[in-house]
């Protein structure tokens, strides 16, 4: 059985065909109830609107709101509910993909961090071994003019 529908509007109160006015202006006023044979009732109520939507089966038996469902029907709350599921997965797995290439770059920065500090301490004590060369041939006498010393990578 087929309805031919604009919108659902849920919880905002309505006049019916006889209580309100029938202009275009108030279309999206006007309650339509529809039952399983498609006669109209007071409960379980759809509204018509200017654009009409095709709806293949309404079920009347959960309450004031025929669009509510449990997980079994397929509306297109459920539809919007997988797919944020579906990009939420995905984020999911975008963001463990990125925490582990950032890790992978924490340990490449501690890493060159070491190494600079191993640099720093060879090049100090390269360092204070020239100034202590230094200082043995000022103490002897040589003449630091005519000594040229220099560091060079070995």
């Amino acid at each position: 059985m087929k309805f031919s529908l604009a919108g659902v509007l849920g919880s905002i109160p309505l006049a019916t065909d006889d209580e309100g006015p029938s202009s275009p202006r108030h279309a999206t006023r006007r309650k339509i109830a529809i039952k399983a044979k498609g006669k109209a009732s007071d409960k379980n109520t759809l509204v018509s609107a200017n654009r009409p939507m095709e709806v293949d089966h309404i079920d009347l038996t959960r309450g004031a709101d025929p669009m509510q469902t449990d997980g079994d029907q397929t509306t297109g709350d459920s539809l919007e509910v997988h797919h944020l599921k579906k990009k939420n997965s995905s984020l999911k797995k975008s963001c463990e993909a990125s925490e582990a290439r950032v890790k992978e770059r924490d340990e490449e920065i501690d890493n060159l961090r070491s190494a600079l500090a191993r640099a720093q301490h060879d090049f100090m004590e390269s360092y204070k071994a020239l100034s202590e060369y230094q200082y043995n041939l000022y103490a002897y006498g040589a003449d630091s003019m005519s000594t040229s010393i220099s560091l060079t990578k070995e």
